[in-house]
């Protein structure tokens, strides 16, 4: 089944960061598929558009065409890297995204990229940091205080004691918190620096991973916003045309409206003037007939009768038929 870019674009960038690590090597659509059903909540809305197989499908193409070298590389080997001097190299999953059409509507805001993180998990780590320096190089300090295990103490207390960069770490560490990407970047910097200050390269070398790994989330969030905003520029504009398209068809059916109200107008005063002249017509005409048959009483054959008798009758006749007929009019 072949899909369209944009669809393939809109599915990489939802899932880019589910699909990494060791879920990065999954191919069969049965496994895809349940972990997509597992975070399900958190893509509703791309499944709705696109449902569930198609997803899945979309996936299994793009896991496939992946690149393995990209994949296969394991934390065993960057940390080895790591703890030898060397530097994790970030991935350059650049994607090829078609630029969309930037309109210039003012009504969206920007998306602000943020992370809705829960640090408590990474506390103990630099906890046992602590402990384990202090043990080594202070454990008069540490028995004096009666600190036998690393959660004994609240980090920022572990900090204050031991070294002077409580002010990069924040106090409110254990607690979840909706936090900017630069300032979680910036307190995963402090942790490397506490952990290479105290000694401890292996802790180090795994928040230098967590680190990179950062850094990647952000693009993707980055790659995402951008695409959600341009997306959201296309639907505007696209709401804006019907918009004016349905102020016109609006506007034509009130000109409509009393255009036709007009011409009927018109016809009715037309009718009516019709109709009255029409009346006026018949009655003159009624009337004059009325005025020729008077006259015709007033001028009888005295030699004849006969002639005498028929007008009197055709006068009576027309005079009850005229009264008839005016009364009706």
């Amino acid at each position: 089944m072949s899909h369209s870019t944009a669809e393939k674009r809109r599915v990489f960038l939802a899932y880019r960061s589910l699909f990494s690590g060791d879920n990065a090597n999954l191919r069969q659509a049965k496994k895809i598929q349940k972990l997509v059903q597992k975070h399900s909540s958190s893509f509703r809305a791309l499944i709705k558009d696109f449902r569930s197989d198609k997803t899945v499908d979309i996936l299994k193409t793009l896991l496939e065409a992946a690149s393995e070298n990209e994949v296969a590389r394991s934390v065993a080997e960057a940390l080895e890297e790591l703890v030898s001097g060397g530097r994790i190299n970030e991935f350059d999953e650049d994607v090829d995204v078609e630029e969309l059409p930037k309109q210039t509507l003012p009504l969206l805001n920007s998306i602000v990229p943020e992370f809705l993180i829960q640090v408590e998990s990474k506390v103990p780590s630099l906890q046992e940091c602590c402990f384990d320096f202090a043990v080594k190089r202070a454990p008069a300090m540490v028995e004096s205080k009666g600190w036998d295990y690393a959660e004994a103490a609240e980090l920022t207390m572990w900090t204050k004691t031991l070294v002077k960069l409580s002010d990069e770490l924040p106090v409110d560490a254990v607690y979840n918190d909706s936090r900017m990407p630069l300032s979680i970047q910036k307190m995963v910097q402090s942790a490397i620096r506490l952990a290479m200050t105290l000694g401890d390269n292996t802790r180090a070398a795994i928040l230098e991973l967590e680190a990179a790994g950062l850094d990647r989330r952000i693009k993707d969030m980055k790659l995402n916003k951008n695409f959600l905003e341009n997306r959201m520029d296309c639907q505007l504009q696209m709401i804006r045309e019907q918009r004016k398209e349905l102020d016109r068809k609006e506007n034509e059916a009130v000109s409509v409206m009393f255009r036709e109200d007009i011409e009927n107008k018109v016809l009715t005063g037309s009718i009516l003037e019709t109709s009255v002249r029409e009346a006026f017509s018949l009655h003159n005409h009624w009337e004059s007939r009325l005025k020729m048959g008077n006259g015709t009483l007033l001028m009888p054959d005295k030699n004849n009768d006969d002639s005498i008798e028929h007008v009197r009758e055709s006068s009576e006749g027309a005079d009850l038929g005229d009264e008839v007929d005016i009364f009706d009019i």
